[in-house]
């Protein structure tokens, strides 16, 4: 396990010990052993924070089926599936509604909720009113099939998840698949699995196949408008078909197919050890970050990028008054009108080193429209058909063929591997090597088999011999 990992793990625990545990020993919808009862007896307890647990008596993967919403969670609370791995969902997918609403505090751990619906906020989890001190973690959770639906004016919040507050949000080991938030008037739709307002952690997780419909869109996976200082930080996670597509007869308006990230006041953005694979949306295809009173830093550290898709701008990634720190990325057939790769506007560029800028999908635009020339430039190579990246990245090395052998995904998370032949590959400059790559492996490497052990350039460093590649290629 990575020391990262732990590093948020130990915050899990931030919520004072609770003071009384409720169980849930069936999978009933009501009634003793019930959960709905274990979240009744925890509301009127006295002395919170408090704890339900699923316990023994509990049938291992037991799916519980909802006839109605589970009452209003009023005190701090943690539900712990305790190894049961219980599934909460709704008896009738056709009727369904939100499953989880909390205005306090809550810690989730190691369950699943699937299917719920919201009417403009969270299908299947909702903090309604929660402030700066009611924080939200999620610890192996599992969402899927949540969706949140706006009418008329309003705005259709995170599909599966929506945080009203400004407390941080955690979320480490959990997956978010098929969630969706769609606006059927006027209104915003944000955040196709997550929507929050405060600093946000994710470690660990993977979201796939999330989505947004409506006018204006943001954030097909996850989308954060920060209004108060503090930090976003992804880390050791996937984002895959991922999508913000506006309706085209509403609006032509959609950000971050993966990921919107908006900050109101001073805040640092860092994506590292992570993956952003076939994301798309009408900008930003995977990855839009923007500061508004301040330049905002971003540090994007051994994360691939590999065939996303933007109508307009940046085809990988956007930036808006956003300072770059780009090390050890790899990007590959990512594609958009302007800036293939990647779009900035009003955003200097601190360093880009030990990174890989390979051809743009087809039809795309150049791989660069970035403004501005890196303080420092090194070890990075470029295609050499494409000049785009010539004043923003300069001395990039040209490569006619980067010899990919193509994407892994047997690895924790996909990777973009290239054969042992490529000039990345104990291609990067030794200074600016960072210590592991984005699978946490230590760095550098032999990987051309020359008894020399140099860093690669790009997110993965090669080889890594404990395993065998699933689409017929060795490591």
């Amino acid at each position: 396990m990575r020391s990262g990992y732990l590093l948020l793990a130990g915050l899990l625990g931030a919520n004072c010990a609770p003071a009384a545990t409720f169980a849930v020993s069936n999978i009933e919808d009501a009634g003793p052993g019930s959960l709905r009862q274990a979240l009744l007896d925890a509301n009127t307890a006295s002395a919170p924070p408090h704890r339900v647990v699923f316990d023994t008596a509990y049938p291992a993967l037991g799916m519980i089926e909802l006839f109605s919403p589970l009452p209003l969670v009023q005190v701090d609370l943690e539900i712990d599936g305790a190894g049961r791995s219980p599934v909460v969902t709704v008896f009738d997918p056709g009727n369904s509604f939100p499953l989880l609403r909390t205005g306090r505090g809550l810690t989730l751990r190691k369950l699943s909720l699937n299917q719920g619906r919201g009417s403009g906020a969270g299908g299947c989890l909702s903090g309604e009113g929660t402030g700066d001190t009611h924080r939200l973690v999620l610890d192996r959770v599992a969402f899927s099939a949540c969706t949140t639906v706006a009418v008329g004016t309003g705005s259709a919040l995170g599909g599966a998840v929506s945080w009203s507050g400004t407390a941080p949000v955690s979320i480490v080991g959990s997956a978010f698949h098929g969630n969706g938030a769609v606006s059927l008037g006027t209104g915003a739709a944000l955040g196709g699995a997550v929507r929050v307002g405060g600093p946000l952690q994710i470690e660990s997780s993977s979201f796939t196949g999330n989505l947004l419909n409506g006018g204006f869109v943001a954030g097909g996976a996850v989308s954060v408008y920060l209004a108060r200082s503090g930090e976003i930080d992804i880390r050791d996670s996937a984002f895959t078909d991922n999508s913000a597509e506006p309706d085209p007869v509403a609006s032509p308006s959609g950000i971050g197919g993966a990921l919107s990230l908006d900050c109101a006041t001073s805040c640092t953005v860092t994506l590292a050890r992570s993956y952003f694979g076939a994301n798309r949306s009408r900008s930003a295809g995977a990855v839009f970050v923007r500061g508004n009173d301040v330049v905002v830093p971003l540090a994007l550290h051994n994360t691939g990028f590999v065939g996303n898709r933007a109508v307009d701008r940046g085809g990988a990634l956007f930036v808006q008054s956003t300072q770059l720190d780009v090390r050890h990325a790899t990007f590959f057939d990512n594609g958009a009108a302007v800036g293939g790769h990647i779009y900035a506007a009003l955003s200097p560029v601190g360093e880009v080193s030990n990174s890989v800028l390979a051809p743009v999908a087809a039809g795309s635009g150049a791989s660069c429209s970035i403004g501005a020339a890196a303080t420092l430039a090194i070890g990075n190579y470029r295609a050499s058909a494409d000049f785009s990246c010539n004043v923003s990245v300069p001395g990039a090395t040209p490569i006619a063929d980067f010899r990919i052998a193509g994407v892994d995904s047997s690895t924790p998370l996909p990777v973009l591997v290239f054969d042992a032949s490529s000039p990345v590959v104990d291609g990067g400059d030794t200074a600016r090597c960072l210590p592991d790559d984005v699978l946490g492996d230590e760095r550098p490497r032999d990987g051309n088999g020359d008894g020399n052990a140099l860093c690669d350039s790009g997110a993965y460093e090669h080889p890594r011999n404990d395993r065998i590649f699933r689409d017929g290629f060795d490591g």
